[in-house]
């Protein structure tokens, strides 16, 4: 394990995408907890997550773009209302189409 400070990942940021990319964990402070993330388009990665924690069931993912939200989710007709208002603090509760 390493730890890095922000001003760190800010010189080095080509290197940890790289890492993710990859199929690293990584985890980051939340305003409440600490939280393990991971790229969740890579298998070998979400398994070693589900392993980490012993979860069987679905994750929560964050999205990065809306678009990719539109590409990878069902979204109901009421959802897109809520889609337009990201970012923003909501969480949308989707099913994914994969």
């Amino acid at each position: 394990m390493h730890v890095f400070t922000k001003d760190e990942y800010l010189q080095r940021k080509e290197f940890f995408v790289h890492k993710v990319v990859r199929g690293e964990l990584f985890i980051s402070p939340t305003d409440t907890i600490y939280r393990i993330h991971c790229d969740a388009t890579n298998t070998l990665a979400v398994s070693r997550l589900r392993k980490i924690k012993k979860h069987t069931g679905p994750f929560s993912v964050m999205a990065p773009s809306k678009q990719w939200v539109r590409e990878h989710c069902r979204i109901p007709p009421s959802g897109e209302e809520y889609l337009d208002r990201l970012p923003g603090r909501y969480v949308l509760i989707l099913r994914m189409k994969k």
